[in-house]
């Protein structure tokens, strides 16, 4: 097999267009000569070629297939040496071309096409030849991989030992711009190592080149400048790491190249030719044409005129550019106009000559001549060509140092092309510096032409720069402002750090967050001052991440603050409700004195746990925090134990009235329906409500699907999960607040569009329907109140389910009213009448049931009288028989009226009728007993006795069993204990009235009351305090003191609010109001016994 680079050279030098370029050109030479070479061998004609003096026999051409074959295969094998990777593809490309060629090779040898299988071998081998050039950078470039290695590591070294001098550096500039080139070469380092393991070694090598300038630059900064006298001094600050100099670069400052050509010169000199052109053109055609036969004459008139054409054309543009600045671009084109006109002239004089008999040696000996006398015009010629071309050679060199970096990344492969056409261009011209005697003038042409080409490409390649810098310069202030933006959202999340500095939240992820795009922000300064568009988007990627991620621990924790105030905020509603709820049953312990003063005393220090609310949200500390919750669970805990039912933890008490909590929040979820009606009003006059109204339904629909988790059945309802139940309230809660912030920001903007007093107008309007439903409230109300009325638990069950089926018509007349259709509303309620009558019913036999229970237990009290006489004279009982029939009747007694409590006790007053005549019976059994003192029977049978007899006989005895008084101290002690009760229930009382006025002071439209009224709840609150702080001390003359004035305090609470119709009324008629604060402990007036 040839040698593939000879072949290459050789097809070349015999008039190919394709030449070998210097530098690295050569990948880029091999495949366009490949490309020629399949050209030129498709194009052949097979009829001028004898198969039998230049075809081998068919078996050479198989062999040299087949040794083609397996150098391919050991170049290929052999490729994963080349570790650049752009090296790598161009072998692959070539390789690509090379297989193709060698696979119609083989196929044209199979099928006996033995001509075209040497063709398609020949375009194989020179593919091969390209390989084998690549392969042979590719491993020079792996050669070179651990040179880059070693010297980043010296510069690298040699950047260290000058930051640790820079003490020594007496001035701030110098300071400044060390410390910047010292960043910078530190940044360098890490891309060319980043660009070395990704296997794109030219990059890593300008990368190294730049370090190499910074850390240059970085000596320079010891030499003392030139202003040392004026210049100012470094102080201490200034040494610290991280000042950024704006006049530190890596690379040299790029500016257009003079004009490597004397434009006014040049073209003088092509207008002195194109003269003496046309004078010998003239005095050529003046020749003497006696003889000539018509071809001659017809060939010579039409050189005579094409040169006549291109010489005038040439002398045109000439004239035309003396006033025209851009000579260089029009230059080439008025050489190859000269050229043009000159060969024109040579056939010409040819054809002249040939009419005169002369024959092409001769020809040419007169032609020789005419030049020679020539020879002084191309050897100025020649020589000022050779000029230009070494002035080119350094201009091209010197524009690819200095226009490839800036090009490299933006148009990159035309700008090598290019290059790679001029320096093949000054390789070509090379060849006719040496001007020979034989052809001079021939070789001034070539060279001229060379010449004129490669100013050409010098001119594209400034153009490209131009284009190049143009781009970069956008692409740059495109990444400025990016990274400004990015700057000032950094600057902005740093100055909201105060913003989620709460509950006790650990801010260090996002501190950390925030010094990580502080860093990544100094290199992006520090590049966008290098004008490095290479890592620039990588820094400018790395700073968005960096202030994302920060972005993300701000929103997360920003979340977070908002779960635990949500949290907090729902709890607190849960145990309002449940205090709500506990604080309706007070009455059920109307017959428990110190239950009740307990109760009363818990639920006051709960109602000022909850007046502390908003202070304890504003504190924004979650122990505070969760210490008030417990606080309050507390409370309510104990009031929910002198009820009678078992506590819990808070998580419990938030489950102590559950079912309110829930009914409250399904009503707010179908009150929120109204809104989303004017919602849509408001959409059609306001196109920026539009977007809150599907926000706003978004909500709603939430709200709903939560709330279908309730619509089962009792049963089913009480077998939900409470993590369910208590994840369904969360999520409604949340969508209720959310649907209230957006109705509001919704009612903003059309109070700015239509006026405050329009808006609120609006929403005033209110249906006759909704009246009556609202009206029915406060008598629902009262039959809640009511309930503590009931002393059979099962009767008290019924009733409350009653109340239930009220309460579902009046929820169903709501929702029915919400969705506009009144006439199922009114359905509802038709209803209501019904159960009203069967509630009415209820509390007739809850009276009746009192009445009973109260009998019961008359009964049981008579029997113990009895019980307690009967034994005080057993010791009458003459027989032993009869002790024992005492004995025994009297345990049956006891144990039936314990029985007798404990049922009443637990409300269960069916098996009391069973036990009545039981204990009748027991009473009567051990009565029978005793005989009158003188052997005389008890008057009457105890069967016999009347209605009451058994009193009377307790009533007789009562001087024999009353304990005896206790002492002075034991009666001091009790009325002091029953006069702090009064003075608490008092306070109690107080804090109720303004636990209600707390309620309505949303109904105070003037500002004026409204601040009245929290100054007087101060004043009052003091009371309140002051009160217990008297009772605590044990100072009663000052707690009674207090009273009046606490009392008083009230009352200027209340009058800040407008009395009701009802109100106003009994005063017209003289009703008194009654006292809220009368307590019913109060002894009544009676006569003396």
């Amino acid at each position: 097999m040839a040698d593939p680079v000879s072949s290459s050279d050789s097809n070349q030098g015999s008039g190919g267009s394709k030449q070998v370029s210097p530098h690295d050109a050569w990948a880029n030479a091999v495949l366009a000569a490949i490309d020629g070479g399949t050209d030129h061998a498709d194009g052949q004609d097979a009829d001028q070629k004898s198969s039998s003096d230049q075809l081998k026999p068919a078996d050479g051409v198989i062999k040299e297939i087949a040794s083609a074959r397996k150098v391919f295969e050991a170049l290929v094998a052999h490729s994963q040496k080349i570790p650049d990777s752009d090296e790598l593809k161009v072998f692959e490309n070539i390789s690509q071309k090379a297989k193709k060629h060698l696979v119609e090779a083989e196929a044209c040898a199979k099928n006996g096409e033995f001509q075209k299988a040497k063709d398609r071998l020949e375009n194989a081998e020179l593919g091969l030849g390209g390989m084998q050039s690549a392969y042979e950078q590719g491993v020079s470039t792996a050669s070179k991989l651990e040179g880059h290695f070693k010297t980043i590591k010296d510069l690298q070294k040699q950047s260290a030992a000058f930051y640790k001098k820079r003490s020594e550096i007496p001035y701030k500039k110098e300071v400044s711009d060390l410390l910047s080139y010292y960043t910078i070469s530190e940044t360098l380092a890490v891309d060319a190592k980043a660009f070395l393991a990704t296997n794109h070694v030219k990059d890593a090598s300008t990368v190294i080149e730049q370090m190499r300038t910074a850390v240059q630059n970085m000596e320079l900064c010891f030499k003392e400048p030139k202003d040392a006298r004026t210049a100012e001094k470094a102080k201490a600050d200034d040494l610290e790491y991280g000042i950024v100099s704006e006049s530190a670069h890596t690379g040299q400052d790029v500016d257009i190249i003079d004009d490597v050509f004397v434009e006014e010169v040049a073209l003088a000199e092509r207008a002195d030719e194109i003269f003496a052109l046309n004078r010998q053109l003239e005095e050529d055609h003046k020749q003497d044409r006696t003889g000539w036969n018509k071809k001659h004459l017809s060939q010579f008139e039409e050189a005579y005129k094409q040169s006549k054409i291109f010489l005038d054309a040439a002398n045109k543009m000439v004239t035309d550019l003396w006033l025209d600045s851009d000579i260089k671009k029009a230059l080439p084109k008025i050489d190859s106009s000269i050229e043009s006109g000159k060969a024109a002239r040579l056939r010409m004089k040819k054809v002249g000559l040939s009419a005169l008999g002369h024959g092409d040696a001769e020809s040419a000996e007169i032609i020789a001549a005419d030049q020679d006398s020539q020879a002084d015009i191309f050897e100025k010629r020649h020589a000022r060509l050779k000029d230009d071309l070494d002035r080119l050679n350094t201009a091209v060199n010197e524009g690819n140092a200095n226009w490839r970096p800036v090009c490299e990344h933006i148009n990159g492969a035309e700008f090598d092309g290019v290059y790679l056409t001029a320096m093949g261009g000054i390789a070509e011209a090379e060849k006719w510096t040496q001007i020979g005697t034989e052809d001079a003038q021939g070789q001034s042409e070539k060279l001229q032409v060379c010449v004129s080409q490669v100013k050409a490409n010098l001119v594209q390649l400034q153009k490209l720069f131009n284009t190049a810098l143009e781009l970069r310069d956008a692409r740059l202030s495109r990444l400025e402002d990016e990274t400004k933006a990015s700057a000032t959202k950094l600057q902005d999340l740093t100055q909201r750090r105060g913003e989620i500095e709460a509950w006790s939240i650990d801010l260090s992820p996002f501190d950390q967050a925030r010094a990580l795009a502080v860093k990544a922000l100094e290199r992006m300064n520090v590049t966008l001052a290098d004008n490095n568009i290479i890592r620039a988007p990588g820094q400018l990627d790395l700073l968005n991440a960096n202030t994302n991620s920060l972005q993300q621990v701000f929103n997360g924790v920003q979340s977070e603050i908002h779960k635990i105030e949500a949290d907090i905020k729902f709890r607190f509603k849960n145990l309002k409700s449940t205090f709500t709820s506990l604080a309706g049953r007070k009455n059920e312990l109307k017959k428990k004195p110190a239950e009740l003063g307990k109760f009363e005393k818990e639920s006051s220090e709960a109602f000022m746990l909850f007046t502390q609310h908003q202070a304890v949200m504003d504190a924004c500390d979650r122990k505070a925090a969760h210490d008030f919750l417990e606080g309050i669970d507390r409370n309510l805990g104990n009031m929910k134990s002198l009820l009678g039912e078992s506590t819990g933890s808070e998580a419990g008490s938030g489950q102590l009235d559950t079912s309110g909590r829930r009914a409250e929040l399904l009503q707010a979820v179908r009150d929120r329906y109204s809104q989303q009606q004017q919602l849509e009003k408001w959409s059609n006059e306001n196109d920026d409500v539009a977007g809150l109204l599907s926000e706003f339904t978004a909500a709603y629909e939430e709200a709903k699907t939560q709330s279908d988790h309730f619509n089962v059945g009792l049963i089913e309802l009480a077998r939900l999960n409470p993590a369910l139940v208590e994840g369904a309230m969360r999520a409604i809660d949340q969508s209720l607040d959310g649907m209230d912030r957006i109705f509001q920001n919704a009612r903003e903007l059309m109070e700015k569009a239509k006026g405050t007093e329009a808006v609120q107008s609006e929403l005033n309007r209110i249906s006759d329907l909704m009246q009556r439903i609202k009206g029915y409230d406060p008598r629902v109300a009262q039959y809640e109140d009511n309930a503590s009325l009931f002393q059979d638990a099962d009767e008290k069950s019924f009733y409350k389910g009653l109340i239930g089926n009220l309460k579902k018509c009046l929820l169903d007349a709501s929702y029915h009213y919400h969705k506009d259709d009144d006439a199922k509303g009114e359905e509802a309620l038709e209803n209501l009448d019904i159960y009203f009558g069967s509630l009415d019913d209820a509390l007739k036999q809850a009276e009746a049931t009192k009445k009973e229970v109260d009998e019961f237990d008359r009964i049981a009290e008579m029997a113990s009288q009895s019980m307690a006489t009967l034994t005080a004279k057993e010791n009458t009982l003459k027989e032993e028989g009869q002790h024992e029939a005492f004995e025994k009747n009297r345990t049956a007694v006891k144990l039936l009226v314990a029985d007798v409590d404990r049922h009443i006790a637990d409300q269960d007053i069916k098996p009391i009728r069973k036990i009545i005549p039981e204990l009748n019976a027991a009473v009567q059994r051990m009565e029978t007993e005793f005989l009158k003192s003188g052997g005389e029977t008890l008057k009457g049978a105890p069967h016999e006795k009347t209605k009451g007899s058994l009193e009377d006989d307790v009533a007789g005895q009562k001087h024999d069993v009353t304990p005896e008084n206790g002492n002075d101290a034991e009666q001091k002690a009790k009325a002091l204990k029953k006069e702090i009760f009064e003075l608490e229930s008092v306070a109690y009382k107080a804090c109720e009235v303004m636990v209600v006025l707390d309620e309505k002071v949303k109904k105070l439209k003037d500002k004026k009351h409204r601040d009245t009224y929290i100054n007087n709840k101060k004043n009052f609150r003091a009371l309140v305090t002051e009160l217990g702080e008297h009772i605590r001390g044990g100072r009663m003359d000052e707690a009674r003191a207090t009273i009046p004035r606490m009392k008083a305090a009230a009352r200027k609470m209340e009058k800040e609010f407008p009395k009701t119709r009802g109100e106003q009324l009994k005063a017209a008629f003289g009703k008194k109001k009654k006292d809220p604060f009368a307590t019913d402990t109060a002894p009544k007036k009676g006569k003396k016994k």
